[in-house]
């Protein structure tokens, strides 16, 4: 009987693999691959295998290995001398073929498209140039020619040392007849590869796939009415010309924010890396929900399994504001806090001010972690990131005028001003800000201009008052338990893909504690200094 046979330093292949090398293990029931470094694991049993590829990529060698249904594991990192005993291994073993891939060399970037598989394969004169997985495709939209392909950007890969594919452009001929047989009635070449791509990789999925399908939904950013469908993984927007696919991992925080007019509330979305339509970013997506609007919905699960997989969470049937139903799903599904306005009330006693923002009039929430502008460019903003702050036309003895500005300075170095907010908010909006300890330049104090990084402990007392609520967790999102702004935005969404990925239990709660430990020690409410005893 043949012996099990390991081969290192491995890497798994592709966007979702991992950057970090690990070993490849291969024996008579299948193989199984497991990083080194994280954790992460990949078993594939012997019956599930179809064909091998040996593949050589430069300075080494890469093995491929089809699945029944097309998907394909790659496997970096293999050298020459592996060849013959991972052939004979395949042939005598798994009982499949092995068989070598010339990749093309000319540099050409004209070919043909082999989408047989599950992947869209790129040719030069016959022979592979490149292959994409579909199964990494987020977006396809078509224009004209040229269809547009975007990618989806996986936590486990940073920028630092790492060249990432976002998105790539195939332009089609309009005279390709392959194509133009597709689809008969009338549309372009372009038009019929775009629908292709769309389908293999799922993107469009048909109503009933997912937990909950919401029809024409109204989006503010990017503008336009999609059909949302929540999925257990992912969330999928679609209408008439973009469709986006987006993994709950990428969403990084959640606002329910309400319009003055009382008539409508904005549930915003951020997402990173950032939606892109066509050359904009989108880093956070905007929906518009009338505040009387009533929805029923049922979700498309048991209710069994919805008592098992998100702890009675959600029920099976649901009749509430359309806003309210749509937070309650991002919330459970995503496993973060909705973000709702905190202590902030303007002179009209509202939770935001009118003001301008690169010449766009909208709106500004002053939440108790950071600025949220709503909607053109829909912009947050963390506390933490401002390096100062500067009150720019305030009123002194010689200018009298009926607005005044907000510049933050970021710690990154760049800047955002916000422009044309009314004089009675002044007072407001300072003593908002005094309260969370940031430094401000420009204000005014008793009349006059002064330069100032900390207000003293009498007047923060003064701001703060005798409220003696401290802020706490979201535990619910239903009608009277929206919590003020007090959920811990960022660092939570990377750990908890990789612990969901590699099943590490231990892992997941000792993270889960020190995440507890440090928004415990980032309350809304300064603490007081302890004075020295002379």
């Amino acid at each position: 009987m043949t012996t099990a046979r390991s081969f290192q330093p491995i890497q798994l292949g592709g966007k979702a693999g991992s950057t970090a090398p690990g070993i490849l293990k291969i024996s008579e029931f299948g193989l199984g691959w497991k990083s080194s470094a994280s954790g992460q694991k990949l078993g594939v049993e012997k019956q599930e295998l179809k064909k091998a590829y040996w593949v050589n990529s430069g300075d080494s060698f890469q093995l491929r290995v089809e699945i029944k249904g097309g998907a394909m594991y790659k496997f970096d990192g293999f050298q020459d001398e592996d060849y013959d005993a991972l052939k004979e291994f395949f042939a005598n073993v798994f009982k499949i073929p092995f068989s070598e891939v010339e990749l093309s060399n000319k540099g050409w970037n004209w070919g043909d498209l082999d989408l047989q598989r599950a992947s869209l394969c790129y040719k030069v004169d016959r022979k592979e140039a490149f292959d994409v997985p579909m199964s990494d495709i987020a977006q396809c939209t078509a224009n004209r020619h040229e269809v547009a392909v975007q990618f989806h950007q996986y936590d486990n890969i940073t920028t630092d040392d790492n060249d990432i594919l976002m998105e790539m452009r195939l332009f089609v001929s309009p005279t390709n007849q392959e194509l133009q047989g597709l689809n008969p009635a009338g549309k372009s070449a372009a038009d019929n590869l775009k629908d292709l791509v769309v389908k293999k990789a799922d993107i469009n999925a048909g109503v009933g796939q997912g937990l909950l399908m919401l029809e024409q939904v109204p989006c503010l950013a990017p503008r336009g009415r999609y059909n949302v469908e929540f999925s257990t993984k992912f969330l999928k927007m679609y209408g008439g010309t973009n469709q986006f696919k987006i993994q709950y991992s990428n969403i990084t925080r959640l606002f329910n924010l309400p319009r003055p007019d009382g008539r409508h509330n904005d549930v915003v979305v951020s997402v990173s890396p950032p939606l892109r339509s066509g050359h904009t970013p989108y880093s956070n997506i905007v929906f518009h929900f009338p505040h009387d609007s009533e929805t029923e919905a049922k979700i498309n699960m048991s209710e069994e399994e919805l008592l098992e997989k998100y702890d009675g969470k959600l029920e099976k049937e649901f009749k509430e504001p359309t806003h309210r139903l749509v937070s309650r799903m991002f919330k459970v599904l995503t496993n973060q806090s909705i973000v709702v306005p905190g202590r902030f009330e303007s002179a009209n006693n509202e939770k935001c001010i009118r003001c301008s923002l690169k010449a766009n009039d909208g709106l500004l929430y002053p939440l108790e972690k950071g600025f949220v502008f709503l909607h053109k460019p829909a912009t947050y903003i963390a506390y933490r990131d401002i390096e100062k702050l500067g009150f720019d036309r305030a009123e002194t003895a010689a200018v009298s005028t009926r607005n005044f500005d907000i510049e933050v300075f970021l710690k990154s170095g760049g800047t955002q001003k916000f422009q044309n907010i009314h004089k009675p908010e002044y007072s407001k909006i300072f003593n908002f800000l005094s309260a969370k300890n940031i430094r401000i330049e420009g204000a005014r104090v008793s009349g006059d201009f002064s330069s100032r990084s900390r207000v003293s402990e009498a007047e923060l007392q003064e701001v703060l008052g005798d409220d003696d609520d401290s802020d706490s967790d979201d535990e619910d999102f239903g009608e009277g338990d929206m919590q003020e702004d007090d959920s811990d935005d960022y660092g939570s969404e990377l750990e908890r893909s990789i612990s969901d990925f590699s099943g590490d239990e231990g892992t997941s709660k000792k993270r889960k504690k020190k995440s507890s430990k440090s928004k415990g020690d980032d309350e809304g409410t300064p603490k007081k200094k302890k004075s020295k005893k002379k």
